[in-house]
């Protein structure tokens, strides 16, 4: 890993927030509202930016039916779920078939 000197430096403020000189933040890449993740390694700490993949907007069930039976899965205040149900109810049903006109 090489180093490069550089004579950046930001302080640390009241709500422990350090802002990122224009330079870093430009020679990253990034955006305003980009993430940043910190790695500590000794006293030195590792800024690197980080992307994070988009969520796709859930596509509603289409039929009366179909969200009735979504609504049946929803547990109810104070019950537990377990793991392995939450991981269930993320499969993706397969698209609809194409209607013809």
């Amino acid at each position: 890993m090489s180093r490069e000197s550089s004579d950046c430096l930001s302080k640390v403020g009241q709500r422990r927030q350090v802002v990122l000189p224009l330079s870093v933040f430009e020679r990253l890449g990034l955006e305003i509202g980009d993430y940043v993740q910190f790695e500590v390694q000794g006293s030195d700490v590792v800024v690197r930016a980080r992307r994070l993949v988009p969520i796709e907007r859930p596509i509603a069930p289409r039929s009366r039916e179909d969200r009735l039976r979504l609504l049946e899965k929803i547990p109810a205040p104070g019950s537990e779920i377990s793991a392995e149900k939450i991981r269930a109810s993320r499969t993706v049903s397969p698209p609809p078939e194409p209607m013809d006109e």
